[in-house]
């Protein structure tokens, strides 16, 4: 039997009621299931993605709805555990994402045909003036059509504040349609759900088990694009739909046509001098019938916001918007001249001298582990110390010690101490890393990677050939080697990133400062 458990963040001020489990006991009881190891599937939120949550060997992570998450956030996952396998499941990839698998740097895979059983989705993008009397025969007329054949409808707004004007516009359509729901007390004719609803998931629940007679209408926000299966739902209204991106756009179609019965999307928008043109874009991306697909909605949107970067966290846009082809090809070759030029010799071993190393304990059980050659034996290792009866803080304070000289011999480093004082010198002392093949330029790439926080408190001494870690002294012995390895980390994982994309590196010619050049260079790299 495989043992799952659900991770769940407690809301802050959330009540208890009687006879409930505490949401925080439960999440830390669910923490602590994960870290030892008991739990084999644990299925979550973001509340995974937290700094404070150890995993004692992480196999395989799957990322749904991978839209909705940033780069920094997916990459934890890797920053957690070494050789982590990670799939993505998104309806409709982001641009970064969909960028990097065009250009052969991600393994993709497609699936373009709805399941067996689904009817067709008509999609309609029509302007829209509330108020105006034939944009509210149109609405009425939507209605008309879905309650006659027995079904319930969704109408979608952007923002909260747009709930009320929404409420009395279905209201008044239903009104003139005689729905029995209208004026009733002992039946709810509009549904809300928002994030400022006390408990959104009951009245989307009421409103899945009513009938188009006693609930003919949810109203809500974006709070309803994932997670709704509801086949008696076939016609979906989307007011203002030009507030939203084409990811959101596509989920919130995909909301209807759940079973045989043919369904329509309607997307309504201001005039058009009121729209950005990229908005403008989007909604002729998702009337195009040759885009109903989620992975041709997807090459739209790249095609309208860009890639992103490829080696940063930023995960659409085009530098060249900004600063222009013709120096944007100039930045774009000199920046792959610099990446292919990115040469880091791996040291033989590093040792690690700090104040922590000297006070682990010399038992047999974890000779293993200061040995071990690569840092998914270090973990495997340590669990089979524990096992042994050593203790837990003793063995993972050896296993940090030693995934940071394995970590920092990939950057060429050799040796981690503290610096040498004379007795009478009280000054604090700075953490020496003697990096002797530690090239300058590559020093300036890897130390880009390290958050701006700790990013200040290394320099590089290029004729001593050794980086400081200034006043690394001050620190517990504990957290020296915790500060030190998570720095190590950020470097190791750029040069990861780095190595994927290595194949795509190969020399670029020489560009004319031409927009055209320019196109073919920003190809090269993101689309090939």
């Amino acid at each position: 039997n495989v043992f799952v458990e659900l991770l769940v963040a407690p809301r802050p001020g959330e009540t208890v009621e009687e006879g409930q489990p505490n949401p925080r006991q439960e999440a830390r009881r669910v923490r602590a299931a994960v870290a030892s190891g008991a739990c084999e599937v644990c299925v979550g939120t973001h509340a995974l993605l937290s700094p404070r949550q150890p995993w004692r060997n992480l196999g395989l992570a799957v990322v749904d709805e991978e839209q909705r998450f940033g780069v920094r956030q997916k990459e934890r996952f890797k920053a957690a555990c070494v050789d982590v396998d990670v799939l993505t499941l998104s309806a409709t990839p982001i641009p970064r994402t969909l960028g990097a698998a065009l250009a052969g740097l991600r393994d993709t895979s497609e699936l373009p045909e709805a399941p067996p059983g689904r009817g067709t989705t008509a999609s309609i993008v029509r302007r829209d003036a509330p108020g105006l009397p034939e944009d509210e025969a149109f609405i009425t007329a939507l209605l008309r059509k879905e309650l006659s054949r027995g079904g319930q409808c969704f109408y979608v707004v952007p923002r909260i504040a747009d709930i009320e004007d929404a409420t009395e516009r279905i209201e008044d359509a239903l009104r003139s349609l005689d729905h029995p729901a209208v004026d009733d007390n002992t039946t709810v004719a509009v549904s809300v759900a928002h994030g400022r609803v006390p408990d959104a998931g009951k009245v989307v629940q009421a409103f899945s088990q009513g009938s188009n007679e006693t609930r003919p209408v949810l109203l809500a926000t974006s709070l309803v694009e994932n997670g709704l299966d509801l086949p008696r739902c076939n016609t979906i209204v989307v007011q203002d739909a030009h507030m939203f991106g084409l990811a959101s756009l596509h989920q919130l179609r995909g909301r209807v046509g759940r079973g045989s019965v043919p369904a329509v999307a309607v997307f309504l928008h201001p005039a058009d001098s009121e729209r950005t043109l990229a908005a403008g874009a989007r909604l002729r991306a998702v009337a195009d019938a040759d885009a109903s697909t989620g992975p041709e909605l997807a090459r739209r949107d790249l095609e309208i916001r860009g890639a992103g970067a490829l080696l940063g966290t930023k995960q659409s846009g085009r530098a060249s918007r900004a600063v222009g082809d013709e120096m944007y090809a100039s930045l774009l070759v000199a920046e792959l001249g610099r990446l292919r030029a990115l040469d880091v010799k791996k040291s033989q071993q590093c040792e690690c001298f700090l104040p922590l190393s000297r006070r682990l304990p010399t038992d047999e059980a974890l000779k293993a582990t200061r040995t071990a050659s690569t840092p998914a034996e270090t973990k495997k290792c340590v669990r089979q110390a524990i096992d042994c009866g050593v203790d837990a803080g003793a063995a993972k304070a050896c296993a940090k010690v030693r995934l940071l000289e394995l970590h920092a011999a990939r950057l060429g480093i050799v040796d981690i101490a503290l610096e040498t004082k004379e007795l009478n010198d009280l000054t604090t002392p700075h953490g020496l890393l003697s990096a002797p093949e530690l090239d300058p330029k590559t020093w300036k790439l890897l130390r880009s990677e390290v958050p701006e926080g700790p990013r200040e408190s290394f320099r590089f001494d290029e004729f001593a050939g050794r980086i400081e870690c200034v006043r690394l002294g001050a620190l517990s012995p504990a957290k020296q080697v915790d500060f030190l390895l998570e720095a190590v980390l950020h470097m190791v994982g750029f040069l990861d990133r780095v190595n994927q994309v290595a194949p795509a590196l190969k020399p670029v010619a020489v560009l004319n400062e031409t927009a055209a050049n320019a196109t073919a260079a920003e190809e090269e790299v993101f689309a090939r």
